[in-house]
């Protein structure tokens, strides 16, 4: 199915996308339109182009990803048909452009339903950051509570502490989450993912402060992080205006994705670990934990801050999602 199929190009009065599951031609444009979907970073993107075009130099300083990356997301929306890039000439050669679609609803007919059982679904888990289950570090602890108060190193561990907005230790030293998953779904997991914002954890802050975060899900090491910086240049694009200053305050968002070929940081292929490495420890857990650690024999030893959805410049906890055919 082309893209004039769906959505034509030169006809500004088109709004509305429309697929039918009775129809098996449209099944590649709605996994595309998933997949495109399914990612915070993506849907960061959408909402940057949303009023109008935008050029990707400027989508990359507000979105804070690196060029390769913002492409390679570019490209997964360009796939589905809800951006449009065009190119116009520059002082070092041609710019490229992206443009919301012309559609602004999408709409699927479910008919069929029982045509996509076969198809991809997904669950996804969103974790507030304060809902830890064990932190621990060589230095210091601490959270930011809802009044943007500090809590104290005897907090951590209160009741309350699930309500933090933002969660820290500097150093070394690893947080855990741990999220739920049907276990009649186990064996039919066929892809992982993990996105949150996060960055290291200097003194007030240190734009150049780099930390190597490891990430574990069953014990299993999937993959490293090289966080570059604790961010407080200029406030956190949510922060109010009570958030303290002259401290952390924004990060960069991290999407981990794990299937059959590998684990991914922001698309780029960082480690051998792959979804069958996971399914192997699902049984004996029952639920699929994720820890977060900064390691003391590290090269970069810089702690780490890892922000909710109210803070920083992203609105979203740690989500995790898991794909099943």
């Amino acid at each position: 199915m082309g893209d004039n199929d769906k959505i034509p190009v030169d006809d500004a009065c088109t709004k509305q996308l429309a697929f039918s599951v009775d129809d098996e031609n449209d099944y590649e444009q709605i996994e595309n339109i998933f997949r495109a979907l399914a990612s915070a970073p993506r849907l960061a993107l959408l909402k940057e182009v949303a009023s109008g075009p935008v050029r990707i130099s400027e989508l990359r300083k507000r979105l804070n990803i690196s060029n390769s990356n913002l492409l390679f997301h570019v490209d997964i929306l360009k796939k589905a048909g809800l951006v449009i890039v065009e190119y116009e000439p520059s002082k070092k050669g041609f710019a490229q452009i992206v443009f919301p679609a012309h559609a602004t609803k999408i709409t699927f007919e479910l008919r069929g339903i029982d045509q996509l059982q076969n198809h991809p679904k997904a669950f996804s888990v969103n974790m507030p950051v304060g809902h830890y289950v064990d932190i621990k570090s060589n230095d210091i602890v601490r959270y930011l509570k809802p009044d943007l108060s500090i809590a104290k190193s005897s907090e951590i561990f209160m009741p309350y502490h699930t309500q933090a907005v933002l969660v820290w230790f500097s150093r070394s030293g690893y947080v855990i989450y741990d999220f739920p998953v049907n276990k009649a779904e186990e064996d039919e997991i066929f892809m992982l993912e993990f996105t949150m914002e996060i960055c290291s954890e200097a003194p007030f802050y240190k734009n150049d402060w780099k930390s190597n975060i490891d990430f574990y899900v069953n014990d299993v090491k999937i993959g490293s992080y090289l966080s570059y910086g604790d961010y407080g240049d200029r406030r956190g694009k949510l922060n109010a205006d009570a958030f303290p200053y002259n401290a952390t305050q924004y990060g960069m968002l991290v999407n981990i994705k794990i299937d059959e070929t590998g684990t991914y940081f922001n698309g780029v292929l960082s480690g051998e670990r792959n979804i069958f490495d996971i399914i192997k420890t699902l049984s004996p857990y029952g639920k699929i934990r994720l820890a977060v650690v900064v390691p003391e024999d590290a090269e970069y030893v810089g702690g780490i801050n890892i922000f909710g959805k109210s803070c920083g410049d992203y609105p979203v906890d740690i989500v995790m999602t898991y794909y099943i055919r």
